[in-house]
């Protein structure tokens, strides 16, 4: 499939640390999330090696782009960092994405009866202009959960997951969406 030009491949490595963190100099105290791969720091440096050398095939085809995610720069291999052509830091979502994020899980939720409520949650858009105006209603609420995980400095992941961890915790069977963030607000002022 490479070796067609006309053929265009997008490489994605996700958590990229499991196989390229630094060959030397890691202390025992780091984060040590790459040794997944194996404990054995000839291994780890074989693994680093080897992603190195098949990247430096793939600079010269111009139908490949390799993208990698990482949550631990740091801890990065500086050879492999060196061949990035572009490192591009993504933080923590914002107010309104931490928004998006949660409505879109509430609505799932809502769709398949696990949260009773008539009608979805408002996109970020139109939560946002109902703020002043409907401060009580259950987009407002949502909203304001939304900014105390941006401060909080949430991931997209745990946003994800938050609704329905705190629906497992705290409630047995259906509920309404009020319940449901209320008990949201409860759990966050817990962990501020």
């Amino acid at each position: 499939m490479l070796e067609d030009e006309d053929t265009f491949a997008l490489v994605l490595i996700d958590e990229v640390e499991s196989i390229a963190s630094a060959r030397t100099g890691m202390a025992g105290n780091e984060p040590k999330d790459s040794l997944r791969v194996c404990k054995n720091p000839d291994k780890d440096a074989s693994a680093v090696n080897a992603l190195l050398t098949a990247f430096d095939k793939l600079r010269y085809k111009k139908n490949v782009i390799v993208l990698t995610t990482s949550n631990l720069l740091d801890t990065m291999d500086t050879a492999f960092l060196d061949r990035a052509d572009l490192i591009q830091y993504v933080g923590t979502p914002t107010v309104q994405s931490c928004y998006d994020i949660l409505q879109t899980t509430f609505n799932e939720l809502i769709k398949r009866d696990i949260i009773s409520e008539m009608e979805l949650l408002p996109c970020s858009l139109e939560a946002s202009l109902m703020l002043y105006s409907q401060p009580h209603s259950n987009s407002s609420i949502l909203w304001n959960i939304a900014e105390s995980c941006a401060t909080q400095k949430a991931s997209g992941r745990a946003l994800r997951r938050l609704p329905v961890v705190l629906l497992a915790d705290s409630i047995q069977g259906a509920c309404s969406i009020g319940a449901a963030l209320e008990d949201m607000k409860k759990h966050l002022e817990v962990l501020e």
